[in-house]
């Protein structure tokens, strides 16, 4: 398996609704060229975090349907999101493979009513 080349960068920020389901695709593509980046033996996660990066609200595990087309699903069903508190948030996107976790990004995660 080839090592990939990421680029750690702020994402764009993320929002949902209390008693709504989240649904977010992020697409992992080779910098150089843009052709989505294989996927195969990699899991996903995104951690959402209070303000201070302190305090770990909630972690969301990454669907890798099809590793070959670079695509990550995060969903978070309605039953869960109603019990978030609104608010600001961080969060991070990570990729994990053995021990080895890269962050591929960054943001805030608002939750509103």
């Amino acid at each position: 398996m080839s090592k990939l080349d990421f680029v750690e960068t702020d994402f764009e920020d993320l929002s949902c609704h209390t008693g709504a389901t989240f649904n977010y695709d992020l697409l992992v593509t080779q910098q150089c060229s843009g052709l989505p980046n294989n996927l195969a033996g990699y899991t996903a996660r995104m951690v959402i975090f209070d303000e201070l990066e302190s305090v770990v609200i909630d972690t969301i595990t990454g669907t890798i349907a099809t590793p070959t087309n670079g695509t990550i699903n995060f969903n978070i069903p309605a039953t869960t999101t109603e019990n978030y508190t609104i608010g600001l948030y961080l969060y991070h996107l990570e990729l994990l493979i053995s021990s080895t976790v890269t962050r591929l990004g960054q943001g805030f995660f608002e939750v509103t009513a």
